[in-house]
């Protein structure tokens, strides 16, 4: 798959231009076809909302009127845009192009360069791209964690590894398109095929996951690693302060990549929630043993119920519990700290946190702080992830 806008990528089409249909760029392409049927005696062929649609118009000639036919009826089976060849037509009716505009359809023209190796062109693009997909139902085993060593050896083989000596895992989650990600790797390692020896770049979820396999004792490792890796790919630190990126411990044994891909997802995540660029595996700390509770449907449903409880018991009585609750865990439960920032005084927040703790039902003194904790930290990543 790639999106519409990177066929402007494509270099060795001659003059590619957009006439129409630019909020369409971001359309996403799953498959490119030509289109060279002469309509006046065959009907149009189904095409579908991922076709890239190919033509030079040739069924045309000497019929201008069946431009217009042919590709009104191209845009109403929705297809993903239309690459034109100006080999017979050089402009679109202008009843064509307001319907690609209408329908947000990209409508490209292009000149002289084959129609065969524009197609050729856009495939390549299309399987380069996709080069980093396929291995998400193999990634997802991984993690789930209840493979055999059988198993696991032939989710390696579906990955193309043989067998893993010392390796970890980083995982880069875009805020915006996966694409432009895609684009930057897949030229690193056109210009480095070497890259290709030490890293295996798998995409999952949106995110891209990097086996990064360490050879030597010299090798670098963890944020050294990641750090070099981007310098190689040209990830700027303006791309990177656009994802969230997680990295594992290190492992020496091949069994253990499961682990090592949840704790580099489970750090990505700690690094969009704590608006950290970079989290190793290392400095998780409690959110380590947090975030798979949000995979737990009866502690999120518990806290959900206790936080809707403060929540309630605010409405009805004009307080502010939740909020409380909210600033005391954001200030290291400093209950001096708490009341500067809520103006107020701390006898005043003592006795919010005592109504806290009768409202969710906490009868002790020692568990009451994690209790509230993971309260108040859940709910946040419920709101955040969606649950």
């Amino acid at each position: 798959m790639i999106y519409i806008k990177e066929l402007l990528r494509l270099k060795n089409i001659e003059n590619l231009r957009l006439i129409a249909g630019e909020s369409g760029m971001e359309r996403s392409v799953s498959s490119v076809v030509l289109y060279e049927y002469d309509s006046s005696h065959v009907l149009l062929p189904d095409f579908y909302e991922g076709d890239l649609v190919l033509t030079t118009l040739a069924y045309a000639r000497g019929e201008p009127d069946l431009v217009s036919e042919s590709l009104m009826a191209l845009l109403n089976q929705k297809v993903a845009g239309i690459l034109i060849k100006t080999a017979y037509f050089s402009e679109v009716p202008q009843e064509v192009l307001s319907l690609a505009d209408n329908f947000g359809t990209p409508v490209f023209l292009f000149d002289r360069t084959y129609i065969e190796d524009a197609l050729l062109q856009v495939t390549d693009l299309i399987r380069g791209n996709s080069r980093f997909r396929g291995y998400e139902k193999d990634i997802a085993a991984l993690m789930k964690g209840d493979l055999t060593k059988t198993q696991v050896r032939e989710k390696l083989k579906n990955m193309n590894l043989g067998s893993l000596g010392s390796f970890e895992c980083f995982c880069i989650h875009p805020d915006g398109p996966m694409s432009v990600y895609e684009a930057l790797i897949l030229s690193g390692i056109e210009q480095n095929h070497e890259l290709e020896k030490d890293y295996l770049f798998m995409e999952a979820d949106q995110t891209m996951v990097i086996l990064h396999q360490i050879r030597g004792n010299g090798s670098l490792t963890g944020k050294d690693a990641l750090n070099a890796l981007c310098g190689s790919l040209g990830l700027t630190d303006g791309l990177r302060q656009q994802c969230s990126i997680g990295i594992s411990g290190l492992r020496d044994n091949q069994f253990e990549i499961g682990n090592a891909l949840v704790e580099a997802m489970v750090a990505s995540k700690a690094s969009g929630h704590r608006r950290n660029q970079l989290v190793h595996a290392d400095e998780l700390g409690i959110d380590a043993y947090l975030f798979p509770l949000l995979h737990n449907r009866f502690v999120v449903h518990r806290c959900m119920e206790d936080y809707a409880r403060l929540q309630s018991y605010d409405r009805e009585n004009h307080a502010s519990l939740a909020e409380t609750a909210r600033i005391f865990i954001e200030s290291d439960l400093d209950v001096t700290e708490t009341a500067e920032k809520l103006y107020q005084h701390t006898n005043t927040v003592r006795y919010r946190l005592r109504k806290i703790r009768s409202l969710i039902n906490c009868d002790s003194d020692a568990t009451f702080h994690a209790m509230l904790y993971l309260i108040i930290t859940l709910n946040k990543w419920i709101d955040l992830e969606g649950v």
